[in-house]
């Protein structure tokens, strides 16, 4: 009997835990009523903001969000926020809502960002990035479509106070609902269409310019002049009935293509193939419709990249001699203080020219090992760059306010930093340049008064010695605009450092050469240092970067701005270890002379 009510019970035991969890959802605002103390709206960016029945996912109501702004500056978005009804999402990993965009202009996507709130955040005592996180997210025009948000990327999880829906492209009217907290996780974010529900969306069509080898960058179109451009007109559903469509192209004034293209009952997509060559301000009009957009042709853009290049080289400057730099990839000693041998050995393996040593993770004793590394590097004619972390990425106490955070042994005083490291640099001549990161993320601390001080505390100590900031490429211009560009000389940026803003990082590395042209134009006479993450970008999906992706960027990278940085060295055995032997096997890389 004992044995039979033992059995049972381990029946019964096995039978309750062989049914799933259930999924813990949570309703954080579902538009219905008394919306006032809950939602706030940038009325002043010219939007508006109320509660509709016109498009409905879950009750009675929605949110109709108006933006007529003409020129949306991005740095100023139409918005509303949301204060959240529980601010500790602890045990929820996915927030999920559901948006429909229907733009003025028939354009495929439209810019979103989401942006979330510490309670605590604000605008000064912390960083960007340690206390609000960002969603720059393209949607789909035209369609129901569901987006999913991993919140394991946020560092304040258990105190979200905000959540922000910002309109960075397109002016129109734009449709949210139920937004939820789910305990299932997410890989990346997930932009999904709902084709199921019944709700009856406004018919219309988008335009866009299409071409193989062709890409995007910053709403700039360039292309391949050697193949056709493709002109797709698409319905955001199928058709009701015959439509036609008159279709006319211009360059500038001048008309280079008209045509009247038909669609049957039930289509939704035509394309039309077209010529083309050079630099164009294209004006494209569908009937009454009308969409103006600069082309640029990229053979003439690597091509102007390529005379720059050569241009510098002929300067005998020999930050222009071609470089490629491994960075990081530290050896450390089992009692924390640096490899310097295995570093070296590994520099030379490589047939690097220069080596850019990181002072972070282990701060005192990688400064402390400075002099001597520099010592043997410049016995194997090895030269390196210094680089150092910004308040956001201190390595000791990075929850903290910034001035209580450690980085030893100067903390946050960057003025130190720069004092010793110009001081090492002159009794040793190899060490050239000196960095620090993400510095475009950390600008309420680095001022520009603050930023010319550790410039010119670095030129008072050793005016040789070169002083260069990372800044990513979305951040630039306006980097450029708000007055830093005397106060630097080399700049370094991180190509395609986000996945969600580069969709293709990974796997095409065109658009490389762009960006260095931009740099080149935006920052004259300074030394540019493309980043290529040979270590896959922590926001990159799995399995990228691929080889194709790492060889033809190393190659763009080194031939175009004539210096490629490594990020992170290599290991032997690897198959980034094996792209950057074969290419240094293949090419001449002079090493530097120092007095």
């Amino acid at each position: 009997m004992k044995k039979f009510f033992f059995l049972l019970v381990t029946f019964f035991i096995s039978v309750k835990f062989s049914f799933p969890k259930e999924e813990i959802n949570f309703i954080l605002e579902d538009f219905e009523e008394n919306i006032e103390k809950r939602i706030k709206v940038a009325k002043d960016r010219e939007c508006d903001f109320e509660l509709s029945k016109e498009i409905i996912v879950s009750g009675e109501k929605s949110v109709k969000f108006k933006v007529y702004n003409k020129n949306i500056n991005s740095a100023r978005p139409p918005y509303f926020l949301i204060y959240p009804l529980i601010t500790d999402w602890g045990k929820y990993n996915t927030l999920r809502f559901y948006i429909l965009a229907i733009p003025e202009r028939p354009v495929s996507s439209a810019g979103l960002l989401v942006q979330f709130h510490s309670t605590d955040f604000d605008w000064k005592t912390w960083v960007r990035g340690e206390k609000l996180y960002n969603f720059s997210l393209k949607i789909p025009t035209g369609k129901i479509v569901e987006i999913s948000l991993p919140l394991d990327r946020l560092k304040f999880k258990n105190k979200v106070g905000e959540i922000l829906f910002c309109i960075v492209e397109e002016r129109g009217i734009y449709y949210i609902d139920k937004i939820e907290l789910i305990q299932n996780r997410v890989e990346g974010v997930l932009v999904k269409e709902i084709a199921n529900l019944q709700i009856d969306i406004p018919e219309f069509f988008a335009i866009d310019l299409y071409q193989k080898d062709a890409f995007y960058v910053l709403e700039k179109f360039y292309y391949n002049s050697k193949k056709p451009v493709i002109l797709k007109i698409e319905f955001n559903i199928p058709t009701s009935d015959i439509k036609s469509k008159t279709i006319s192209i211009y360059d500038e004034e001048k008309e280079i293509l008209k045509k009247e293209v038909i669609f049957e009952k039930g289509e939704k997509l035509k394309e039309i193939c077209f010529n083309i060559k050079g630099n164009k301000n294209l004006r494209v009009k569908v009937d009454d419709k009308e969409l103006n957009m600069k082309i640029f042709d990229m053979k003439g853009l690597k091509e102007e990249n390529l005379k720059i290049r050569k241009k510098r080289e002929r300067t005998k400057n020999p930050f222009y001699r071609g470089i490629i730099s491994a960075y990081a990839g530290t050896i450390y000693k089992k009692d924390d203080t640096v490899d310097i041998d295995a570093i070296l050995s590994r520099i030379k393996e490589l047939g690097v020219n220069c080596y850019t040593y990181l002072i972070c993770y282990k701060s005192e004793k990688e400064l402390k090992d400075l002099p001597e590394f520099l010592k043997k590097a410049k016995e194997e004619g090895i030269e390196v760059w210094v680089y150092i972390v910004p308040p956001s990425e201190a390595p000791i106490d990075r929850d903290k306010a910034i001035y209580e955070r450690k980085y030893p042994p100067f903390d946050m005083d960057y003025l130190k930093w720069a004092e010793k490291i110009a001081e090492i640099s002159l009794e040793y001549p190899n060490l050239t340049l000196w960095m620090i990161d993400d510095f475009d993320a950390n600008l309420n601390f680095f001022t520009l008064d603050y930023t010319k001080k550790i410039y010119e505390k670095t030129k008072e100590i050793n005016p040789k010695l070169l002083f260069g900031v990372c800044v990513y490429y979305d951040s630039i211009e306006n980097f450029v605009k708000m007055g830093y560009l005397p106060y630097f000389d080399a700049i370094l940026w991180g190509f395609q450092h986000s996945s969600i803003k580069f969709p293709d990082c990974g796997l095409k590395a065109d658009s490389l050469s762009v960006e260095i042209n931009d740099y080149y134009k935006l920052c004259p006479d300074k030394i540019l240092i493309p980043c290529i993450y040979f270590t896959p970008h922590s926001s990159w999906p799995f399995g990228r970067p691929t080889r194709e992706y790492l060889e033809k960027a190393l190659e763009i990278a080194f031939n175009e701005a004539g210096i490629c940085w490594i990020f992170t060295m290599p290991k032997p055995g690897t198959m980034q270890y094996e792209i950057v032997k074969n290419f240094t096997n293949r090419i001449e890389l002079k090493k530097r002379k120092f007095e």
